[in-house]
């Protein structure tokens, strides 16, 4: 390869590392924003709940893919000067941009599986606590776990008696409409292939 041929090949692949680096970080910032949208339309407080409980860590995971893709081809993008073309030093600075995204990538994972349940578990519980209203419109009223066991069936209270699953009651004083929500609960459970409860 001469000299002007290795010159084309370094500002091509300049060029494409730049445009890379630069739609894979938008494809990151689409990614959460399309999630934040779903989010936005889920109604009910519950469903809410269990949307982000089920889909958060996943979608944000996507996110720092494309963002450790991204600081790969950042990476590439430095010492474009220096390197005449395909050589060692090429191929030296591909080495350290696959380790910069792998790095970047298995931290955020690490992040999202360690650290970050504890910040989603504060955003559930406000979730999972807001006030509900009834179908009239007005105000619900949590029950506590012993006003509770009157609105469930044994089944219920036998999910709760060994934490498999646990229940919220909610009662419009008003009207006395009733919402039984079900939440997992603190232990591993199996669902019962003769009844269906989890227990």
């Amino acid at each position: 390869m001469n000299m002007e041929e290795s010159k084309a090949f370094v500002e091509a692949w300049h060029t494409i590392m730049l445009i890379g680096a630069i739609s894979l970080i938008a494809i990151g910032i689409v990614i959460f924003l399309i999630y934040q949208f779903k989010v936005a339309l889920v109604k009910s407080l519950k469903d809410k709940y269990d949307f982000v409980n089920a889909n958060e860590i996943k979608w944000y995971k996507w996110v720092f893919i494309f963002f450790g893709i991204a600081a790969a081809l950042a990476i590439n993008l430095y010492g474009k000067d220096e390197i005449g073309g395909p050589g060692v030093s090429f191929f030296v600075r591909l080495f350290f941009s696959l380790a910069g995204a792998t790095l970047v990538i298995y931290i955020a994972q690490l992040v999202l599986d360690y650290y970050y349940p504890t910040r989603l578990n504060v955003k559930l519980r406000r979730l999972r606590y807001s006030p509900r209203t009834s179908s009239n419109g007005s105000k619900m009223k949590l029950l506590s776990e012993d006003e509770e066991d009157v609105h469930l069936n044994e089944g219920m209270q036998a999910e709760e008696n060994v934490f498999s699953i646990d229940y919220d009651v909610w009662v419009d004083e008003k009207t006395s409409e009733i919402k039984i929500e079900k939440y997992q609960g603190h232990l591993t459970s199996l669902q019962c292939h003769n009844c269906g409860f989890y227990t």
